[in-house]
C-alpha cells in the first residue's frame, strides 16, 4: 500500500532558468510563430463570425442581395472558415429572397445531400422544390 504524502511534505525548488551558457533562442520570451498562426486564425474566425451575422441582418432586413455580396466576401476571404453551412443556408435564403427559387432549390438540395445531419437541413429543406 503507499502512504499518502504527508501535507507537511515539501516539493523541492526546481531552477527553470535556462542555464547562462545556453543558446539565446532558449533564454527568448518572444513566442514561437505558432502563436502568431493561432492569433491570426482567431482573428479570421472573430471576422467571419462578425461577417456572417452582417449577412444575416441584411438578409433579415430584406437585403439579400447585400447579404450575397457579404457572403460572397466571406467565401472570398475566408473559403475553408468554421461557419461554411450556415454561409450556404444564408445564401440559399438570400437566393430565393432575391427571387432566385430555381438556384436555390438546387443549392439547398445539394447541401442536404451533403449535410443530411447539418443544425441547417432542416431549415434548408423547406428551400427544395420537388
Amino acid at each position: 500500500m503507499v502512504k499518502p504524502l504527508e501535507s507537511s511534505a515539501r516539493v523541492p525548488d526546481v531552477d527553470i532558468e535556462p542555464p547562462a551558457n545556453a543558446p539565446i533562442a532558449s533564454r527568448s520570451t518572444t513566442l514561437p510563430a505558432a502563436s502568431t498562426e493561432v492569433s491570426d486564425a482567431a482573428a479570421d474566425v472573430r471576422w467571419e463570425s462578425a461577417a456572417v451575422a452582417r449577412a444575416r441582418a441584411q438578409l433579415r432586413s430584406g437585403q439579400p442581395q447585400e447579404a450575397m455580396t457579404t457572403l460572397h466576401e466571406i467565401e472570398r476571404r475566408v473559403s475553408n472558415g468554421i461557419l461554411g453551412q450556415e454561409r450556404e443556408a444564408l445564401a440559399i435564403e438570400a437566393l430565393a429572397a432575391s427571387g432566385q427559387s430555381s438556384a436555390a432549390s438546387s443549392r439547398a438540395a445539394a447541401f442536404v445531400e451533403r449535410y443530411p445531419n447539418s443544425p441547417h437541413a432542416s431549415r434548408v429543406r423547406a428551400f427544395v422544390r420537388p
